[in-house]
């Protein structure tokens, strides 16, 4: 019957059917964002606004896996190391997927974000984990 009734809600969502701000079914806030868990692509840290740089369905408060492979690990250190500190949006060096804060400059305040994040295994979790069953690709 829970299958059934989640894959109902998953149809409906696919087809368009329905906003996010339907009422209906709701899984609660968790971050305290206003914005439904179900809904929410960074279920466990607020991001009201739901950024989402580079559109993998991970918000960008929770997502320091900027080479899309998983995992936040090595090569994503080098490529947070590269853009710290490199400027604002429109120099050379700035990544928008390492400004997890979305401030407009890549500092210690995203390093501590990507810290948490660093050797914890696949990023999220997000609505991704709820639409898919799985994590962030």
């Amino acid at each position: 019957m829970r299958l059934s009734l989640l894959f109902s809600l998953l149809v409906i969502l696919t087809l368009g059917l329905v906003s996010p701000a339907f009422a209906g079914p709701t899984m609660g806030d968790h971050d305290l964002d206003g914005i439904d868990s179900l809904f929410d692509n960074c279920r466990d840290a607020s991001n009201t606004n739901q950024r989402d740089p580079d559109g993998d369905g991970c918000g960008a408060v929770c997502d320091g896996d900027y080479d899309q492979d998983g995992v936040v690990a090595g090569t994503d250190f080098l490529i947070f190391r590269a853009s710290f500190l490199a400027g604002t949006p429109l120099g050379a060096g700035y990544n928008e997927n390492a400004d997890h804060s979305g401030d407009g400059i890549v500092a210690g305040n995203d390093f501590l974000i990507f810290r948490a994040q660093f050797g914890a295994g696949v990023p999220g979790p997000s609505k991704a984990a709820y639409r898919d069953l799985t994590a962030c690709p």
